[in-house]
């Protein structure tokens, strides 16, 4: 038995807008190395850091053809790019909807797909956690980017023990985060992608309130010149009552995390597996 190793050909690499550089880069470095040449898609609303690697390549010598940059929707060029019949291989960040849709596509055409897709991401703290580690470590990883990062963490199940006290040092500081212009050195989180964003987050706020949930903090956009037209919210946290609700279930991809009391390890094991995701957990 003998296996040759050998390039693909042309590969297509769908990219998501939340670290599009990173992203882009991940994808684009493993396909050259190995001797493919590549059709790099990004996403609509953040498509101008890919245009600038395209120039970059370029201009450093990179053949023609062998780094391609298309830009336009997902459902025109995206579907293209999938099933053209010359496209060898599909790597996607992205959306679970659009990861399925991807599959699917790609399933007439016997097509391998590299996906990394959604998560809603549980973070566990048991009584006998380090409380000042655990919240600095849950505060930093639910925000960071605005919450807009796919192993963000938006279900903390905390144990009935530790439960207040957590509760208290994570939205003392939460508060403490500056929300702003990005540009501002003394800014903490910057605003969503875009509006749509904000207002699907928003409606996600109001339909897990309308659950039963609890507003612990935030729950409300900056009013300051510089933020109020803009897509921002200020990081917030709802007490959670029932763990079959939408918000529990579906990715927010936001600021906005939901508090959860558990008794037992168990039980927080139990719960964090009750869910379609699986892409990260944290304890």
């Amino acid at each position: 038995v003998m296996t040759v190793r050998e390039p693909l050909g042309v590969v297509g690499l769908i990219t998501a807008w939340n670290f599009p550089m990173t992203t882009a880069t991940s994808k684009l470095a493993p396909a050259l190395v190995t001797g493919n040449t590549v059709v790099l898609k990004p996403a609509s609303c953040a498509p101008l850091t890919c245009l600038k690697i395209g120039e970059y390549a370029k201009e450093v010598g990179f053949p023609d053809g062998v780094i391609n940059v298309l830009s336009g929707p997902g459902s025109v060029v995206g579907e293209a790019i999938v099933t053209h019949k010359d496209v060898a291989k599909i790597n996607f960040t992205g959306d679970s909807h659009v990861g399925k849709r991807i599959m699917y596509l790609a399933s007439d055409f016997v097509k391998p797909v590299a996906s990394e897709l959604g998560g809603k991401n549980a973070f566990i703290v048991l009584d006998d956690a380090n409380l000042n580690a655990a919240v600095e470590a849950g505060v930093y990883s639910a925000f960071f980017n605005s919450g807009q990062n796919c192993g963000s963490p938006s279900r903390f199940y905390i144990q009935e023990g530790i439960y207040d006290a957590f509760k208290e040092k994570f939205i003392a500081a939460a508060e403490k985060i500056t929300v702003g212009d990005t540009m501002d050195p003394k800014t903490m989180m910057g605003p969503l992608a875009y509006m749509g964003a904000r207002d699907n987050a928003e409606k996600m706020v109001e339909e897990a309130l309308a659950d039963g949930c609890k507003l612990l903090s935030g729950g409300y956009r900056p009013d300051t010149p510089e933020t109020r037209n803009g897509a921002y919210m200020v990081p917030t946290i709802l007490e959670v009552y029932d763990n079959s609700i939408h918000f529990m279930k579906e990715e927010i991809f936001a600021p906005v995390v939901g508090f959860y009391k558990v008794k037992t390890p168990e039980e927080a094991i139990e719960l964090t597996n009750d869910n379609d995701y699986g892409l990260s957990a944290s304890v």
